[in-house]
């Protein structure tokens, strides 16, 4: 391809002289040679015009600089209103440009222009071209007639008003590219893909999405001062694989838009100017033909709140059916989901669920609130940012519970303890007295605060020399062990009973214990109690005999130890069977039976629980239909109304399978190493309504 170099055609690019006639002589002789690259040498162009743009390029003519901020195309000082931009493609075919600046210059200029302006330009190709200081459009790429084709990559538009406006196009992309400093990011309509391109510190959106057939996919949309992404009378879009953060509007605001889908986005730490949702659904209405699919699909995504985040999702004004399903929604103000009656709801949950092997594993967390079981094996678990709940297991574990308010559980004196001779106990690196707290209170432990480390007390003892506090009791257990913490630093005068999950016991009478507004274990013991969390996410353990369950508000976990907790005879009609009063998994409630040995939903035979709901629909029954000891006895859950839909397991804690690696509390995000049994985890049983007994 023939190349023209514009100093060849009188070009000075001293930062001074005005190019404009020069640089246009080599775009004309490139067209008039059938095509070619004209060519920018390092330098300043100054260019002007009394009206229109400034350049006009011709079909087949590309313009080709020596980098980003090294050849520059600049608007003179003070041009008339009249001026539309630096380079137009308007009429043409097959241009482009790369490697150049193109600057506006908008401290010196009051007219409305932009940077690149593609009027009715097709085959455009863009590439490496920064676009700034216009206070028009970086990069005007919309179409007069919706006919257009452009690629835009690796660019960058800053200081302008919209930094990239791409609409009424066809067959387009914009990729790798980065827009920051303008009053919009991205503004982008028609069938445009728009890839793995980053949007932040714009005064307003990071992107907008307006008209029919959008994909935005992947990159980085953070810091603009108000919506991440805001969708306005769009249809037919998708956005996935976004990281969306740090916005002080919502991560994604859909107003007026029909038939999109919003899946597998990480979308967190959003509404920092001022309360609201970090997903908000509005006014989904009628926009078109009647035969189109009106309804909003939000899947899939992990939404993790700031501080006035008041929802992760919040649905308001909205006429048609949307779908709000496996979403890991967290550290939430008001509540997970707010959603009109006529939405689907389901399968979302708190929390990550991940569980390590009978070997050494290391587990990670991430921005997600996260449950990570050790299992066996001597194990290193890392929640990073959130709230999460470490549970190292047997062996000798390393536990870092990272940002947030992290709390460390331990079911049985085996899993960190020590005998006569040796200890085998567990290291918490960066404990926090003001954030963390340590749960010794399950019914398989049981101790009930700090003292002389007698009497189901636990002695704090400061070691200097190896910097360590250790958090034990002095009475061995029937194998020699006594419970051993050890806490990295000193903490002897700081770690208080407060640090300790607060519990609140039963006796073996029937009991009626009430929870408070704060996060608390209560235990009934034996006997028939009734437990109620009050608000708080609170862990509820009924013990032997057929217990009343309520969790309250809160995400609540109803936790069984063992079978026996709630069990019927089916050999003389004796049913010893709990029932949850309001379990609601929209809520995030969870039922934890891993300590039972079940392996997860299915027919209810080999090691699965079956879910049946009575004819009425005001039953169901969580059991199994295997006996566990000989005389009948098996497993078997009474929960209040019908719980099809949120009896999945994303709301069931089952037992950690020999071998499996990471279990997911949404299936869209699961992973399960391929020894693993996939079919125990993911089996969902079918309701029989009416085709069982459950009274």
């Amino acid at each position: 391809m023939a190349k023209f170099n514009v100093k060849d055609f009188g070009a000075k690019g001293n930062g001074s002289s005005d190019d404009t006639l020069a640089i246009q002589k080599a775009i004309d002789a490139a067209a008039a040679a059938g095509g070619g690259q004209v060519y920018l040498p390092e330098g300043t162009y100054m260019v002007s015009a009394t009206t229109g743009s400034c350049l006009a390029l011709k079909s087949n003519v590309s313009l080709v600089g020596q980098g980003m901020g090294v050849s520059t195309l600049k608007l003179a000082n003070d041009l008339p209103s009249a001026v539309t931009g630096i380079l137009t493609a308007n009429g043409t075919h097959d241009v482009g440009a790369s490697k150049l600046t193109l600057d506006g210059n908008l401290q010196h200029n009051t007219g409305y222009f932009s940077g690149w302006l593609n009027g009715s330009g097709t085959n455009v190709r863009i590439d490496s071209v920064e676009a700034k200081n216009a206070a028009g459009n970086g990069f005007d790429l919309q179409g007069t007639d919706g006919l257009v084709q452009v690629e835009l990559s690796n660019s960058v538009a800053h200081d302008n008003d919209y930094g990239v406006r791409a609409y009424a196009m066809t067959a387009s992309l914009l990729h790798d590219n980065v827009a920051y400093a303008n009053r919009t990011g991205f503004n982008v309509g028609g069938d445009v893909q728009v890839v793995d391109n980053d949007a932040y510190s714009n005064t307003d959106f990071g992107i907008f999405v307006q008209s029919t057939g959008t994909t935005v996919k992947g990159g980085e949309v953070y810091g603009n001062g108000d919506d991440g992404i805001h969708t306005a009378f769009a249809r037919q879009f998708k956005i996935t694989g976004v990281d969306i953060h740090d916005n002080k509007g919502s991560g994604i605001y859909i107003a007026n838009s029909v038939n999109g889908d919003v899946f597998s986005n990480t979308i967190h730490n959003n509404s920092l100017g001022s309360p609201a949702a970090e997903i908000q659904v509005y006014g989904v209405t009628k926009v078109s033909t009647s035969s189109e699919s009106h309804d909003i699909r939000v899947t899939g995504n992990i939404i993790t709140g700031s501080e006035q985040s008041t929802y992760g999702i919040r649905e308001s004004n909205a006429v048609f059916d949307n779908s709000y399903t496996h979403n890991v929604i967290s550290h939430i103000q008001t509540g997970a989901i707010a959603a009109l009656a006529s939405s689907e709801v389901s399968d979302n949950t708190d929390s990550i669920y991940t569980y390590g092997t009978r070997s050494n594993d290391k587990l990670n967390g991430d921005i997600t609130q996260d449950v990570i079981y050790g299992g066996a094996g001597n194990d290193t678990l890392n929640g990073k940012d959130n709230n999460d709940t470490l549970i190292g297991g047997t062996g000798v574990d390393k536990l870092t519970g990272g940002e947030g308010n992290d709390i460390f559980r331990f079911h049985t004196v085996s899993e960190s303890y020590r005998t006569a001779t040796k200890s085998y106990a567990d290291v918490i690196t960066d404990f926090d007295v003001a954030h963390d707290k340590i749960d010794v209170a399950g019914a398989g432990i049981g101790f009930t605060g700090l003292g002389n480390g007698h009497n189901h007390t636990l002695l704090l003892a400061y070691n200097e020399a190896k910097d360590v506090t250790y958090l034990k009791n002095l009475d061995a257990d029937v194998l020699g062990q006594r419970f051993e913490l050890a806490l990295n630093g000193n903490f002897l005068h700081t770690f208080t009973n407060a640090n300790l999950q607060s519990v609140i016991q039963g006796t073996d009478g029937s009991d009626k214990l009430m929870g408070t507004s704060a996060a608390e274990t209560l235990l009934g013991g034996a006997g028939r109690d009734t437990l109620n969390g009050g608000a708080g996410d609170d862990r509820l353990d009924g013990g032997a005999g057929g217990d009343t369950l309520t969790g309250g508000a809160g995400a609540d976990t109803f936790v069984y130890g063992n079978f026996r907790n709630s069990q019927r005879y089916d050999n003389d009609g004796t049913a010893q069977r709990d029932t949850i009063t309001d379990f609601n998994g929209n809520e995030n409630d969870v039922i934890d039976v891993s300590a039972t040995g079940f392996l997860g939903l299915g027919n209810g035979h080999n090691g699965t629980l079956k879910v049946v709901v009575n004819a009425a629909g005001t039953l169901t029954a969580l059991k199994s239909l295997d006996a566990s000891d000989r005389d009948g006895a098996h497993f078997e859950l009474l929960l209040q109304g019908n719980h099809v839909a949120d009896l999945t397991p994303a709301h069931l804690i089952f037992k950690d399978f020999d071998g499996s690696k990471v279990v997911s509390s949404s299936p869209l995000l699961s992973t399960v190493d391929s020894h693993t049994d996939a079919t125990a985890i993911s089996l969902i049983g079918v309701a029989e309504h009416g085709g069982e007994h459950l009274g």
